[in-house]
Protein backbone atom coordinates (compact mmCIF):
# COMPACT_ATOMS: atom_id res chain seq x y z
CA UNK A 1 0.00 0.00 0.00
CA UNK A 2 1.25 3.56 -1.11
CA UNK A 3 2.55 5.84 1.89
CA UNK A 4 0.69 8.54 0.80
CA UNK A 5 -3.22 8.21 1.11
CA UNK A 6 -5.68 11.37 0.30
CA UNK A 7 -9.28 11.39 2.38
CA UNK A 8 -12.32 11.53 1.15
CA UNK A 9 -15.43 13.16 2.50
CA UNK A 10 -18.42 12.75 2.80
CA UNK A 11 -21.55 10.95 5.16
CA UNK A 12 -20.48 7.53 6.66
CA UNK A 13 -24.06 6.45 4.91
CA UNK A 14 -22.35 7.14 1.34
CA UNK A 15 -18.52 6.66 1.63
CA UNK A 16 -18.84 2.71 3.31
CA UNK A 17 -19.42 1.47 -0.26
CA UNK A 18 -16.13 2.74 -1.88
CA UNK A 19 -13.51 0.01 -0.62
CA UNK A 20 -16.27 -2.74 -2.23
CA UNK A 21 -16.19 -0.75 -5.09
CA UNK A 22 -12.70 0.28 -6.16
CA UNK A 23 -9.82 -2.24 -4.27
CA UNK A 24 -7.19 -2.32 -7.16
CA UNK A 25 -3.84 -1.47 -6.49
CA UNK A 26 -3.77 1.32 -8.90
CA UNK A 27 -7.22 2.83 -7.81
CA UNK A 28 -7.89 2.02 -4.04
CA UNK A 29 -10.34 3.35 -1.53
CA UNK A 30 -9.73 2.26 2.04
CA UNK A 31 -11.67 2.35 5.56
CA UNK A 32 -9.38 3.38 8.49
CA UNK A 33 -11.47 4.30 12.01
CA UNK A 34 -14.16 5.37 9.95
CA UNK A 35 -12.62 7.49 7.43
CA UNK A 36 -11.89 6.62 4.00
CA UNK A 37 -9.29 7.47 2.05
CA UNK A 38 -7.93 7.35 -1.89
CA UNK A 39 -4.98 5.38 -2.39
CA UNK A 40 -2.78 4.06 -5.70
CA UNK A 41 -0.02 2.31 -6.06
CA UNK A 42 1.39 4.94 -8.42
CA UNK A 43 1.97 7.60 -5.72
CA UNK A 44 5.24 6.34 -4.23
CA UNK A 45 6.82 6.65 -8.21
CA UNK A 46 5.65 10.45 -8.43
CA UNK A 47 8.59 12.79 -6.74
CA UNK A 48 6.33 15.06 -4.92
CA UNK A 49 2.60 16.27 -3.65
CA UNK A 50 1.97 18.35 -6.51
CA UNK A 51 1.81 15.31 -8.94
CA UNK A 52 0.47 13.21 -6.39
CA UNK A 53 -2.09 15.53 -5.99
CA UNK A 54 -2.71 15.56 -9.96
CA UNK A 55 -2.75 12.32 -10.19
CA UNK A 56 -5.17 11.57 -7.67
CA UNK A 57 -7.49 14.16 -9.70
CA UNK A 58 -7.57 11.59 -12.72
CA UNK A 59 -8.59 8.51 -10.69
CA UNK A 60 -11.05 10.77 -9.02
CA UNK A 61 -12.21 11.45 -12.46
CA UNK A 62 -12.34 8.04 -13.22
CA UNK A 63 -13.84 7.13 -10.01
CA UNK A 64 -16.72 9.49 -10.24
CA UNK A 65 -17.92 8.63 -14.18
CA UNK A 66 -18.24 4.90 -13.23
CA UNK A 67 -20.03 5.06 -10.21
CA UNK A 68 -22.50 7.77 -11.41
CA UNK A 69 -22.82 5.55 -14.67
CA UNK A 70 -23.35 2.55 -12.00
CA UNK A 71 -25.78 4.44 -9.92
CA UNK A 72 -27.21 7.47 -11.50
CA UNK A 73 -27.89 9.41 -8.32
CA UNK A 74 -24.33 9.58 -7.68
CA UNK A 75 -23.03 13.10 -6.92
CA UNK A 76 -19.90 14.65 -7.26
CA UNK A 77 -17.06 13.53 -5.53
CA UNK A 78 -14.15 15.93 -3.96
CA UNK A 79 -10.82 15.18 -1.82
CA UNK A 80 -9.71 15.85 1.24
CA UNK A 81 -6.65 15.98 3.14
CA UNK A 82 -3.32 14.59 1.66
CA UNK A 83 -1.71 12.21 4.37
CA UNK A 84 1.78 11.16 4.25
CA UNK A 85 2.78 8.00 6.38
CA UNK A 86 6.86 7.14 6.68
CA UNK A 87 8.10 5.28 9.71
CA UNK A 88 5.11 5.52 12.05
CA UNK A 89 4.55 9.25 11.28
CA UNK A 90 1.60 10.84 9.63
CA UNK A 91 2.00 14.38 8.39
CA UNK A 92 -1.67 16.33 6.99
CA UNK A 93 -1.27 18.47 3.34
CA UNK A 94 -4.65 20.42 3.56
CA UNK A 95 -5.57 21.13 0.29
CA UNK A 96 -9.59 22.86 -0.69
CA UNK A 97 -12.35 19.85 -0.08
CA UNK A 98 -15.29 19.37 -2.13
CA UNK A 99 -18.22 17.22 -0.35
CA UNK A 100 -19.55 14.11 -2.07
CA UNK A 101 -23.59 13.15 -1.80
CA UNK A 102 -25.09 10.44 -2.63
CA UNK A 103 -28.62 8.48 -2.24
CA UNK A 104 -31.10 5.53 -2.07
CA UNK A 105 -28.16 2.99 -1.89
CA UNK A 106 -29.67 -0.01 -3.23
CA UNK A 107 -28.64 -3.35 -1.46
CA UNK A 108 -25.17 -5.13 -2.28
CA UNK A 109 -27.09 -8.57 -2.51
CA UNK A 110 -29.57 -9.84 -5.13
CA UNK A 111 -31.96 -13.20 -4.38
CA UNK A 112 -32.32 -15.32 -7.16
CA UNK A 113 -34.46 -18.51 -6.94
CA UNK A 114 -33.99 -18.03 -2.80
CA UNK A 115 -30.94 -17.56 -3.16
CA UNK A 116 -28.34 -14.71 -1.81
CA UNK A 117 -25.69 -13.93 -4.40
CA UNK A 118 -23.53 -10.95 -3.82
CA UNK A 119 -23.83 -8.10 -6.44
CA UNK A 120 -21.01 -7.91 -8.99
CA UNK A 121 -19.85 -4.13 -9.55
CA UNK A 122 -18.52 -3.76 -13.16
CA UNK A 123 -17.62 0.07 -12.57
CA UNK A 124 -14.57 -0.81 -10.39
CA UNK A 125 -13.51 -2.07 -13.78
CA UNK A 126 -14.23 0.53 -15.88
CA UNK A 127 -12.43 2.64 -13.56
CA UNK A 128 -9.70 0.27 -13.76
CA UNK A 129 -9.69 0.16 -17.75
CA UNK A 130 -9.73 4.01 -18.14
CA UNK A 131 -6.19 3.87 -16.32
CA UNK A 132 -4.92 2.51 -19.90
CA UNK A 133 -7.70 3.25 -22.56
CA UNK A 134 -7.87 7.21 -23.35
CA UNK A 135 -11.40 6.63 -24.67
CA UNK A 136 -12.83 5.38 -21.61
CA UNK A 137 -11.11 8.10 -19.32
CA UNK A 138 -13.01 10.94 -21.78
CA UNK A 139 -15.85 8.61 -21.30
CA UNK A 140 -15.96 8.43 -17.68
CA UNK A 141 -14.93 11.96 -17.51
CA UNK A 142 -17.69 13.19 -19.46
CA UNK A 143 -20.07 11.42 -17.77
CA UNK A 144 -18.71 11.91 -13.90
CA UNK A 145 -18.37 16.14 -14.76
CA UNK A 146 -22.04 16.29 -16.70
CA UNK A 147 -24.26 17.86 -17.04
CA UNK A 148 -26.28 15.13 -18.80
CA UNK A 149 -27.92 17.84 -21.21
CA UNK A 150 -27.90 17.06 -25.21
CA UNK A 151 -24.49 18.48 -25.70
CA UNK A 152 -22.71 16.20 -23.60
CA UNK A 153 -24.82 13.08 -24.45
CA UNK A 154 -24.10 13.46 -28.12
CA UNK A 155 -19.93 13.65 -27.08
CA UNK A 156 -20.49 10.30 -25.37
CA UNK A 157 -22.16 9.41 -27.90
CA UNK A 158 -19.30 10.07 -30.43
CA UNK A 159 -16.61 8.78 -27.96
CA UNK A 160 -18.46 5.15 -28.14
CA UNK A 161 -18.64 5.30 -31.93
CA UNK A 162 -15.35 7.13 -32.44
CA UNK A 163 -14.08 3.81 -31.01
CA UNK A 164 -16.06 1.05 -32.39
CA UNK A 165 -17.86 2.67 -35.05
CA UNK A 166 -21.03 0.17 -36.67
CA UNK A 167 -20.06 -2.67 -33.67
CA UNK A 168 -22.41 -0.76 -31.73
CA UNK A 169 -25.65 -1.96 -34.02
CA UNK A 170 -23.64 -5.40 -34.69
CA UNK A 171 -23.83 -6.38 -31.22
CA UNK A 172 -27.30 -4.78 -30.36
CA UNK A 173 -26.44 -2.75 -28.27
CA UNK A 174 -28.11 0.27 -29.35
CA UNK A 175 -30.26 0.12 -32.82
CA UNK A 176 -29.72 2.49 -36.19
CA UNK A 177 -33.18 3.64 -35.24
CA UNK A 178 -33.19 4.43 -31.51
CA UNK A 179 -29.92 6.68 -32.63
CA UNK A 180 -31.49 7.90 -35.06
CA UNK A 181 -33.89 9.53 -33.38
CA UNK A 182 -31.48 10.52 -30.38
CA UNK A 183 -29.19 12.41 -32.92
CA UNK A 184 -32.06 14.13 -35.10
CA UNK A 185 -33.61 15.19 -31.65
CA UNK A 186 -30.14 16.48 -30.31
CA UNK A 187 -29.26 18.63 -33.37
CA UNK A 188 -33.25 19.72 -33.66
CA UNK A 189 -34.51 23.70 -32.92
CA UNK A 190 -37.69 22.29 -33.41
CA UNK A 191 -37.42 19.55 -30.82
CA UNK A 192 -35.83 21.36 -28.03
CA UNK A 193 -35.47 24.76 -28.69
CA UNK A 194 -31.56 26.55 -27.40
CA UNK A 195 -30.92 23.32 -25.56
CA UNK A 196 -30.45 22.09 -29.41
CA UNK A 197 -26.46 21.30 -30.96
CA UNK A 198 -26.95 23.33 -33.92
CA UNK A 199 -28.50 26.77 -34.20
CA UNK A 200 -30.13 26.23 -38.04
CA UNK A 201 -33.83 26.35 -37.71
CA UNK A 202 -34.72 24.32 -40.79
CA UNK A 203 -33.00 21.10 -39.43
CA UNK A 204 -35.67 18.88 -39.18
CA UNK A 205 -36.70 16.69 -35.79
CA UNK A 206 -37.73 13.21 -36.49
CA UNK A 207 -41.27 12.36 -36.31
CA UNK A 208 -41.38 11.03 -32.83
CA UNK A 209 -38.06 13.16 -30.88
CA UNK A 210 -37.03 11.48 -27.54
CA UNK A 211 -37.09 13.27 -24.21
CA UNK A 212 -34.06 14.46 -22.23
CA UNK A 213 -34.69 11.37 -19.93
CA UNK A 214 -34.72 8.73 -22.43
CA UNK A 215 -31.90 9.90 -24.31
CA UNK A 216 -29.76 9.68 -20.83
CA UNK A 217 -30.77 6.70 -20.37
CA UNK A 218 -30.60 5.48 -24.12
CA UNK A 219 -26.74 6.65 -23.82
CA UNK A 220 -25.95 5.11 -20.48
CA UNK A 221 -26.83 1.78 -22.08
CA UNK A 222 -24.56 2.52 -24.85
CA UNK A 223 -21.84 3.47 -23.02
CA UNK A 224 -22.76 0.61 -20.09
CA UNK A 225 -22.37 -2.15 -23.26
CA UNK A 226 -19.41 -0.46 -24.83
CA UNK A 227 -17.21 -0.85 -21.24
CA UNK A 228 -18.61 -4.81 -20.98
CA UNK A 229 -17.53 -5.62 -24.11
CA UNK A 230 -13.65 -4.60 -23.16
CA UNK A 231 -13.62 -6.02 -20.35
CA UNK A 232 -12.86 -10.48 -20.29
CA UNK A 233 -15.34 -12.41 -19.73
CA UNK A 234 -16.88 -13.56 -16.43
Amino acid sequence: MSNWQIKLTGDQFDLEDLPCWFSDPALRVIEQEGRYYLTSSDFDAMEDSSAIWTHAHVLLEHMQGAAKLYRTNFQRIGLGVMISGFQGCRHSLVHIAERIVFRDKASGVVTINGKEIPEIYPHKDWATLAQHDEAVARALRLWGNGPMDWVNLYRMFEVVESDVGGQMYQAGWVTKKEIGRFTGTANSMKAIGDDARHAKPNLQPPSKPVTLEEARELIAHLVREWLASKLPSP
